[in-house]
């Protein structure tokens, strides 16, 4: 049962305003998640980066200012748009036409059915390789190892791809939702988080959950900033004080069934304790990787890689070896440098760090200056109601946040997609004012359309 939501069809006198977020803004978000992690990173001692995450600390005062500059360089770029003439819209936030929202309801359709697909595939292939339900629900409750599920899991290339569409599914299936009740489009939404959730504790890979979860709340704190009560508005601006320890809470149990299993028998803490050191730790070891890269792997006269891994990593450019044939030697890795100087089990690189090893202390700043200049263009186009702006901006947001950990914007995994919501994104622009689309229709009527 379908039926319009009350802000979707009230009649608006004059122009509704538009407002943004600030920690949904691209500033806001690097200014709540780099400062304080960097000063974390460089505050532990080496005694603590020993006994808590067993590498020595690496980290230098000379790169915690190079990482600190890049940040605010990329907190600066990211403001320029904002100072352009700001648009109104004639209806309520996103602004979606009547034309527009038939065709997201269509379009809606067809990438659920594509990510159910490579689930479907993925799911198959698990299977095949031995995770049975009573498998996964043993590693769930932390009674065995999610080492063999992990490799159950691994990935077709080419086919279990479809999954990512699953990303383009949740932020079309919530503009869908805020324009009016769906039945269909939430038991859709609900089902595709389900199998990430399963996939992301089955293949021990939060992020499949997490590039879902981040997206929607973007979308939603959007949609209720404009609500005509005092106290929702004020709650939005404070909700970081909520979602931060939400997000702890969330990725202490995933730790429960993916570390908490083997370290309980050597730890004298609880697991809340442990769950804590471990957060950390993904964030100090980071920046402590990304240390590491800039000392010991010299990218001088290579080709750069990290910093744009989602073209060497596409389709058709990985087949050929396209890295391989214009830098004349194997893609850099890093797991050598953390076997040798650091902890492999600690593997996130620092995408703020990338930049910098793959183009030098000047290239890096200016590589980061450019991309706080797309997100900024992006988060006005977003907050301004324009399709390209809706669809592109969420996920760039979830970058936003992984930015200590990792160049999320860049990774294979996103590239598709991203190209996926900018077509649909150019397409919803051209449809604004076209009449609806129908199934059903005549000869004549579909004259009139064809015009």
């Amino acid at each position: 049962m379908t039926g319009a939501a009350p802000w979707a069809t009230a009649k608006v006198r004059g122009r509704v305003p538009i407002r943004g977020l600030w920690w949904v803004s691209p500033t806001g978000a690097v200014a709540l998640i780099v400062p304080g992690s960097l000063y974390l990173a460089w505050h532990y001692s080496d005694a603590v980066y020993r006994d808590a995450w067993r590498t020595p600390k690496a980290l230098e005062s000379g790169t915690v200012a190079l990482l600190y500059g890049g940040a605010l360089v990329l907190m600066i770029a990211a403001l320029i748009p904002q100072f352009a003439a700001r648009k109104s819209l004639s209806a309520p936030w996103p602004g979606f036409t009547t034309t527009q929202r038939a065709w997201l309801r269509r379009i809606c359709g067809w990438l659920f059915w594509a990510t159910l697909f490579g689930y479907a595939v993925l799911f198959a292939a698990a299977m095949a390789r031995g995770a049975t339900p009573s498998v996964i629900l043993t590693a769930l409750i932390g009674q065995s190892s999610g080492d063999d599920l992990k490799d159950a899991f691994e990935p077709i290339t080419g086919i279990t791809s479809f999954t990512q569409m699953g990303i383009g599914f949740v932020i079309v299936a919530a503009l869908v939702l805020i324009g009016g009740r769906d039945r269909k489009v939430l038991l859709r939404l609900l089902l595709v988080l389900f199998m990430a959730l399963v996939r992301a504790f089955a293949a021990s890979e939060r992020l499949a959950i997490l590039e879902l979860i981040v997206p929607l709340i973007a979308i939603g704190a959007m949609a209720a900033v404009g609500s005509r009560k005092d106290s929702i508005r004020v709650a939005l601006r404070f909700a970081p004080a909520v979602l931060m320890p939400a997000a702890i809470a969330l990725f202490g149990i995933f730790e429960y069934s993916r570390s908490w299993t083997f370290y309980r028998a050597r730890s004298s803490g609880s697991f809340v304790e442990f769950a804590i050191e471990r957060f950390a730790g993904y964030y100090a070891t980071a920046y402590n990787n990304g240390q590491l890269a800039l000392t010991y792997q010299n990218q001088e006269g290579h080709v750069p890689y990290r910093s744009l891994q989602g073209i060497w990593t596409a389709p058709g450019a990985e087949q050929l070896g396209l890295y391989d044939r214009l830098n004349g030697a194997p893609a850099p890795e890093l797991k050598p440098i953390f076997v040798m100087f650091g902890n492999p089990e600690f593997n996130n690189p620092c995408g703020i760090c990338d930049p910098f090893v793959d183009f030098g202390p000047i290239g890096g700043l200016i590589f980061l200056g450019c991309a706080g200049l797309i997100v900024g263009i992006l988060y006005l186009l977003f907050t301004n109601g324009n399709p390209v702006g809706l669809l592109v901006y969420p996920p760039m947001f979830t970058g936003l946040l992984e930015l200590p950990r990792y160049l999320y914007w860049t990774q294979g995994r996103l590239l598709p997609t991203l190209v996926v919501l900018s077509v649909v994104g150019w397409w919803l622009m051209r449809v604004k004012d076209r009449p609806l689309p129908t199934a059903r229709a005549g000869p004549k009527r579909q004259r009139v359309v064809a015009q």
